[in-house]
C-alpha cells in the first residue's frame, strides 16, 4: 500500500507495541516526519512509511483523542481542593494561653510549644501535628506534614546535646529534653 504524507494530514502510526494517532507537522531534517500525538500532545518522529497503520479522518481522530488517556507526565497537575478549614476560635489573649505567639513560626518551634503544654508527655508526629494545627501555630500545604515534622525532630536529636527533643523510650514517639 503506497501512502503519500501530506504536512497537516492525521495518521495512524505503530510505535514499539502502541497505535497512537498523530497529526504531521514538518519533515524531519535527518529523514521521516515530525509529528504530534493527539492523545498526549507531545512531538513524535515517524522514520518511516512502513511505521503508518492507515489515514484517520476527522471522525476518527475525534474519537481516539477522547478515548485515549494522555501520558502522565503530560497531564497539568492540578492541586487537590483543601477541604479543611479551621473554624474561626474565640480571641485568646497571653495571660489565657501563654505560649501562643503572635508571628508565624517554624514547625520545630511550634512543637516545643506543644510538648510544654501537654506536661513533657512523649508524642508522635502525627499527635504533634494535629496539636500545631488545632493551636492555629502553623499552617502546611503539604499532604503529610507529620513526615515533614518526623524528618526534621530526627534531624535535630542528631545534633547531639544541641537539640531540644529526644526519642522517648516509646516507639515513634518524641518528647523535650
Amino acid at each position: 500500500m503506497r501512502t503519500k504524507i501530506r504536512i497537516g494530514d492525521c495518521f495512524f502510526v505503530k510505535f514499539t507495541h502502541r497505535t497512537i494517532a498523530v497529526r504531521v507537522e514538518d519533515n524531519a531534517p535527518c529523514g521521516g516526519w515530525l509529528a504530534r500525538s493527539l492523545s498526549h500532545g507531545r512531538q513524535v518522529l515517524i522514520k518511516d512509511v512502513s511505521q503508518i497503520v492507515h489515514r484517520c479522518d476527522e471522525n476518527g481522530i475525534e474519537i481516539v483523542a477522547d478515548a485515549t488517556v494522555p501520558y502522565r507526565r503530560s497531564q497539568k497537575i492540578t492541586p487537590l481542593p483543601r477541604p479543611i478549614v479551621p473554624e474561626p476560635r474565640p480571641e485568646k489573649t497571653v495571660s489565657q494561653f501563654p505560649f501562643v505567639l503572635q508571628e508565624q513560626q517554624n514547625l520545630l518551634d511550634a512543637a516545643v510549644i506543644v510538648l510544654k503544654k501537654n506536661d513533657r508527655h512523649p508524642m508522635s508526629a502525627r499527635q504533634i501535628i494535629e496539636a500545631v494545627i488545632q493551636q492555629a501555630l502553623w499552617t502546611s500545604k503539604g499532604r503529610t506534614p507529620w513526615l515533614t515534622l518526623h524528618t526534621a525532630l530526627s534531624r535535630e536529636i542528631a545534633k547531639g546535646p544541641a537539640s531540644r527533643f529526644r526519642k522517648a523510650k516509646q516507639r515513634g514517639k518524641f518528647q523535650l529534653k
